[in-house]
């Protein structure tokens, strides 16, 4: 049984997987296995990624079921004590694996797995196709900054804390990674923050995982993602409270742009309804005023505060119509 369990979901990757597969290869931490699942690419990528000679590497093909199945079956799949994920564009630094385990295993006694993290999460680079790094992310010190990363890379889960509560990605078109990581930042405090950019996130131009949410679509419930979190796991904690009336925020700040007025209104009450329903006391919560919690970006905080006054006055819904059409 391996320590480390990496899972790469695989779907049109081409030749991309190369890179990725090669920077996890070149490790300093060894005691793990690579799992690479096919989500049914119809490119050569299942061909290019069996070609690679590596003892601890397994190439899985299955029929398309979408990103959030293909990494549930790669959860059934590993044997290691714990998981990480990458997508098939990415990569990671070289010592990736060891600053996470390290860190996930800190004053716990070899063999024991009540001790230790449940989660590690850590910070990452986005870098251009050239190499330039568009953007750095380091998290501080607080339990706001698990909350900066929903993404499943850059993180380390025990996989038993995993099947034990149940925890798995939602089938959803989007955020199936955000309840992933909500659900479980829930169901424990051993969360361990790690100052390290070793996750490099790909810019990938023309993917459409970029433009996918910059008009609202029938297609993206996001009220079925909000809805499946809340069932699991409430809404009691002032952070996740946070997350909610952030993602809120920004969910309409995005997606209005190009949108139908109508379409925007529609959105607007449907969601606010959720927030007044589940979230009543809402305007009560301490960062949604000039109180910030500590690690968030305060340019992102100024756009949370400035829609919730907005809103308080009740002008937030006609000025979002004004990016409309």
């Amino acid at each position: 049984m391996a320590e480390i369990t990496v899972i790469i979901p695989m779907y049109n990757a081409g030749r991309k997987i190369l890179r990725c597969l090669k920077s996890v290869a070149k490790q300093d931490f060894k005691d793990f296995e690579i799992i690479v699942i096919d989500d049914g690419s119809t490119d050569d990528s299942l061909s290019i990624a069996s070609r690679v000679k590596l003892p601890n590497l397994r190439v899985i093909h299955k029929e398309n079921s979408g990103v959030a199945y293909t990494r549930n079956y790669g959860i059934e799949l590993a044997t290691g004590r714990y998981i990480a994920f990458i997508d098939q564009d990415d990569f990671i630094a070289k010592d990736y694996l060891s600053s996470y385990y390290k860190a996930a295993t800190s004053g716990a006694a070899d063999g024991d797995d009540s001790a230790g993290a449940d989660i590690v999460v850590g910070g990452f680079e986005r870098v251009s196709s050239t190499g330039k790094i568009l953007r750095r992310e380091v998290l501080k010190d607080s339990k706001w900054a698990r909350y900066i990363v929903t993404a499943p890379w850059a993180h380390l889960y025990k996989r038993d804390f995993l099947i034990s509560y149940d925890i798995e990605f939602l089938d959803s078109k989007i955020g199936e990674d955000v309840y992933f990581n909500l659900v479980a930042y829930q169901c424990t405090d051993k969360v361990v923050t790690l100052h390290d950019c070793g996750y490099k996130w790909y810019f990938n131009e023309n993917s459409v995982s970029n433009s996918i949410q910059n008009t609202f679509d029938n297609k993206l419930d996001v009220l079925f993602l909000l809805d499946a979190i809340y069932e699991k796991v409430g809404c009691n904690d002032v952070f996740l409270q946070y997350y909610f009336l952030r993602y809120f925020c920004w969910y309409m700040l995005f997606s209005s742009r190009g949108s139908r007025k109508k379409d925007i209104v529609s959105e607007y009450n449907k969601c606010m309804d959720w927030i007044k329903e589940h979230v009543p006391n809402y305007r009560k919560n301490p960062y949604i005023g000039f109180k910030m919690p500590k690690g968030e970006n305060p340019k992102l905080h100024a756009y949370v505060l400035g829609f919730y006054f907005l809103e308080k006055l009740g002008l937030v819904r006609g000025l979002l119509t004004l990016f409309g059409k």
